[in-house]
């Protein structure tokens, strides 16, 4: 398994171990912290004194990474059964060609828009299936065997049954996002609804709370998130603009039977959507919002809901076993 986003890592490696997969790590060694020893200062005082070019920290820690991840791939044994590479657009063509060279099947899950991964469309083609959860994500006549695949569910144990908070979130604090979450918070306080969010902003920023809004430097671990999500009535999504594939939290959500609030129009064509259960908003009018969530919980039909559990997910993807095929809404 292959995946730079370690806390996702972490949380795939469990599945697949508990799945009964006998799992090698890509990432079990974490990238060495980049130090400025006076060698490389003497470089980047040269760089940007002659060269005029600020940018040599950067390219230094980036060759450095490349030459790291080459020694973890070729450290790596021969004839895996699968190798599952997140977000293949991370890696160099190199470490992509090693990995290649020791499995019979190299599959990618491309898990964000085509917007931040299409200049490496020709890396993608050495690969057996690249799953894509954007049905605008699949390039035609490309040479690259394209599928579809919704992010999942993870087995969670649900430890808790109570909902003291109506609304919980937790996201990096882009403008944008900020700004929506003040609408959100300003509805929240008229309406006597219980609003917590944290949303992670740059050092140089002061950390604030105030009225259930929490601007901080680290954000959650999974485990903290799946913590407030099991006491929360419903979930906050934002879509990001480049791409219109569902989100971690609407899995979440359907696991530990919770509501979600979108500005995702396109959830209202996947088999799971129920208005009861999914309310789509531009976080400018937020009429009807009180009522939603004082209406009870719509259940999902069983069979569905196994649909997009990490169990099915995993056999989907590896095309093992027996499966309920994942398919997009167009």
């Amino acid at each position: 398994m292959v995946n730079e986003n370690k806390n996702l890592g972490n949380i795939f490696r469990k599945a697949l171990s508990e799945e009964g997969f006998l799992v090698s790590e890509f990432h079990s060694v974490p990238f060495p912290e980049y130090k400025k020893d006076f060698g490389k200062k003497i470089q980047n005082l040269f760089s940007l004194k002659i060269k005029k070019d600020k940018g040599f920290y950067k390219r230094d820690s980036a060759k450095l990474k490349v030459q790291f991840n080459l020694k973890l791939a070729e450290r790596l044994r021969s004839n895996y059964d699968y190798v599952l590479v997140f977000r293949a657009d991370f890696y160099p063509d190199s470490v992509l060609e090693i990995l290649r060279e020791k499995t019979r099947n190299l599959i990618c899950y491309q898990y964000d828009g085509k917007k931040v991964w299409e200049q490496k469309l020709n890396s993608l083609k050495r690969f057996d299936k690249v799953f894509v959860f954007d049905s605008d994500d699949f390039f035609p006549n490309s040479g690259i065997n394209f599928q579809p695949v919704t992010n999942c569910w993870f087995p969670d144990e649900i430890s808790a049954d109570d909902n003291r908070n109506d609304i919980f979130y937790v996201g990096v604090g882009v403008p944008d996002r900020l700004k929506k979450i003040e609408i959100l918070k300003n509805y929240c306080i008229e309406n006597n609804i219980r609003l917590k969010a944290f949303l992670t902003i740059a050092d140089y920023f002061e950390e604030k709370s105030e009225k259930g809004v929490s601007l901080v430097h680290q954000g959650l671990t999974y485990e903290e998130n799946i913590a407030e999500v099991q006491v929360s009535k419903a979930l906050l999504d934002f879509k990001l603009e480049y791409h219109k594939g569902l989100s971690f939290r609407f899995f979440e959500a359907m696991n530990f039977r919770k509501k979600i609030i979108t500005n995702n129009v396109s959830a209202k064509d996947y088999d799971f959507y129920h208005p009861d259960n999914i309310f789509v908003t531009d976080y400018e009018n937020l009429d009807g919002l009180k009522d939603f969530l004082e209406k009870p919980y719509h259940e999902i039909p069983e069979k569905i809901k196994e649909k997009y559990g990490f169990g099915n997910w995993i056999r989907y993807v590896l095309d093992s076993g027996h499966f309920q095929k994942i398919e997009l809404p167009d």
